[in-house]
């Protein structure tokens, strides 16, 4: 899966490749996730699509359980389509948070150049929150609030007449430029610090209202999604820094009501995204594993890191005898 509509089917029990799959509906689009959603209740997957056009237009659908279909559940006509990464959804709601890094789609079209060219921030428009009702597709909400960027949502859930949507949160998209080859390997550029916040969307007032549950740098947040997803939550697991001027070399667990964090920190190892693996028969939310594959920069090789999720413990670690590429959101598969 990229960002592109183009998905790789793999063999199940060899991983080769199969060839590129096809959704068997007219469902039509050039700009997708990589993160989409499942919704347990349903029992299907749900994701959105952008279409570039004069009128572009976001096309949030679901996919059933063992279905290769995409039903539509909601098409929105925009003016100026948004680059997201992600999206939020709670029980009832789908949430689009638009922020103002607009696509140039018939600059890209003309000039060839590469996608992230074509992006252009205009924080005069503020970022906009989207609420869709799953089932009759219906608005019901357009939320504004100052502008911000941000890839990762981390939860979305319902309470007391509030959307609640937590997301890693940029002041603005020049983080985007500074993750580019060219800046990394100078070595001395900052990367832009997130910030993770809670956002407050009031249906009835149609306000937003911010809460900080945290200024340190944390990305690629997980949770204990099969259990926590829509639902109101305790525990995050991302990758931090450690006084490496915002590059990840760290695991951390941020508690969401004590505000406090545990780490696992090794000099030289550099952890991908944390994935969080429930145990079996569980009583409590962060009873599990955490899995992270770690660049070792001494040895020059990976392994695959396993901490206990509650203690945030080194359980074990089994090496490769090389080197892996860094990468992104991995998933655990039984």
């Amino acid at each position: 899966m990229t960002e592109t509509p183009h998905r790789v089917e793999f063999d199940l029990n060899s991983l080769n490749t199969l060839g590129r799959f096809h959704y068997r509906d007219g469902v039509t689009g050039h700009l997708t996730t990589v993160h989409p959603q499942f919704d347990y209740r349903k029992e299907q997957i749900i994701n959105y699509i952008t279409r570039f056009s004069l009128t572009s237009t976001y096309n949030i659908y679901g996919i059933n359980r063992g279905s290769s279909r995409r039903q539509v559940i909601s098409s929105i006509p925009v003016k100026q389509a948004a680059y997201m990464h992600s999206f939020g959804m709670t029980e009832n709601f789908i949430i689009l948070t638009e922020f103002p890094l607009f696509i140039n789609p018939f600059r890209l079209l003309l000039t060839g150049s590469p996608f992230i060219d074509n992006l252009f921030w205009k924080p005069e428009h503020g970022t906009t929150f989207l609420v869709i009702d799953k089932n009759s597709g219906n608005m019901v909400g357009n939320f504004k609030c100052e502008p911000f960027f941000a890839f990762h949502h981390i939860n979305g859930y319902e309470e007391m007449g509030n959307v609640i949507v937590d997301i890693v949160s940029y002041k603005d998209s020049s983080i985007i430029k500074s993750l580019c080859l060219d800046k990394l390997r100078q070595g001395n550029s900052l990367i832009p610090t997130p910030q993770m916040r809670r956002y407050y969307l009031d249906l009835a007032s149609n306000k937003v209202t911010t809460q900080i549950l945290s200024k340190d740098f944390v990305e690629m947040p997980r949770i204990n999604y099969r259990r926590c997803n829509t639902r109101n939550y305790n525990y995050i697991y991302g990758i931090s820094d450690h006084e490496s001027n915002g590059f990840p070399n760290k695991l951390v667990k941020f508690y969401i009501k004590s505000k406090s964090l545990k780490h696992w920190y090794k000099e030289n190892n550099f952890p991908g995204e944390p994935v969080f693996v429930t145990a079996p028969d569980t009583v409590e939310e962060d009873e599990g594993v955490i899995l992270s594959l770690v660049l070792d920069t001494i040895k020059r090789k990976s392994y695959l890191l396993i901490l206990d999720a509650t203690c945030f413990s080194e359980i074990t670690r089994a090496y490769l005898p090389f080197a892996v590429p860094f990468g992104s959101h991995g998933q655990y598969f039984e």
